[in-house]
């Protein structure tokens, strides 16, 4: 019955360095995440600086529904009458010889 026994501390032993080291490699990972995050802070900061974005025209509500329609014509266009394939609905599955399905192996 001595394979049955646990030795109840090296089993705590095991499960404490366990926890410590996932303990350790999570706060590795913070500190280096927080290390990251200040340096791209920094080049963030250098680069809007660097370049201002140019002001972009507003659209007014009749260009942009021009463009709405006009792309739901073309879709619709497409759809029934150039682009689509149809099918016959028939899947066929022809049968042939090969090494995978020979009744040699069976």
């Amino acid at each position: 019955m001595e394979l049955l026994e646990i030795n109840w501390t090296n089993t705590m032993i095991i499960v404490g360095l366990g926890f410590g080291i996932v303990f350790v490699i999570l706060t590795l990972l913070v500190i280096i995440l927080n290390i990251w995050q200040k340096i791209n802070a920094e080049t963030i900061k250098q680069k809007k600086n660097a370049v201002q974005p140019k002001k972009v025209e507003h659209i007014t509500k009749t260009e942009s529904n021009i463009t709405v329609i006009t792309a739901i014509a073309v879709t619709l266009y497409l759809y029934f009458e150039c682009a689509h394939d149809f099918e016959s609905g028939v899947v066929t599955i022809k049968s042939h010889r090969t090494e995978w399905n020979s009744n040699f192996f069976k």
